[in-house]
Order: C-alpha cells, then sequence, then structure tokens
C-alpha cells in the first residue's frame, strides 16, 4: 500500500511538471513561422494600426512599419508596434500584400 503511495505520488509530480513545461513553452515562444503580411488590428478602445506582421506570440503581435489610422491621418509608430492579444477586437488581413 506505501509503495503504491509513493509510485502515485511521483507519476503526479512528473505529470504536473510536464503540464508546467508545456504551458511556460507555449507561453513563451511565438507561434508557427508566418508569410509577413499587411495587416490591421482593430483594438478593444476602438483604434486601429496598420503594420507588417512580423511575429505572433501567445501575447502579442508585433508589426513593423506600423500606423495608427486616424480620420485625420495616419500616425507613424516608431519600432516594432506590439499590440497585446488581449486588446484585440479583431484583426484584418490585407489583400495582395504577402511580402517577398
Amino acid at each position: 500500500m506505501t509503495v503504491a503511495l509513493i509510485v502515485l505520488a511521483v507519476v503526479l509530480i512528473v505529470a504536473v511538471g510536464a503540464l508546467a513545461f508545456v504551458a511556460l513553452r507555449a507561453r513563451i515562444s511565438p507561434g508557427p513561422s508566418l508569410a509577413s503580411k499587411t495587416v490591421v488590428v482593430h483594438t478593444r478602445d476602438e483604434q486601429s494600426i496598420r503594420g507588417l506582421l512580423v511575429a505572433q506570440h501567445a501575447d502579442r503581435l508585433s508589426l513593423r512599419s506600423a500606423v495608427y489610422l486616424h480620420g485625420s491621418g495616419d500616425q507613424p509608430v516608431e519600432g516594432l508596434a506590439h499590440v497585446p492579444t488581449s486588446s484585440i477586437s479583431w484583426m484584418q488581413e490585407l489583400a495582395g500584400t504577402e511580402a517577398e
């Protein structure tokens, strides 16, 4: 009986450790490779950002050459724009904009 409980405890510890490893790895590693496409990201606070999608992570999108779209004109963003996935309402892929 004692041996069975020890074996069960070891199996549970290994299972929890494996789940923690997979969850942590999924959180910090980027998603699958993406062909660079121009997208418009619409945020929950009603802002729109157009840029070249260069990376899609579990917690954010990274856009190069990004601009905020306003009715009065576009406002460029310096460097990479990182948009948290929690703030994204929806994303639009612009047709025929795949980078080569």
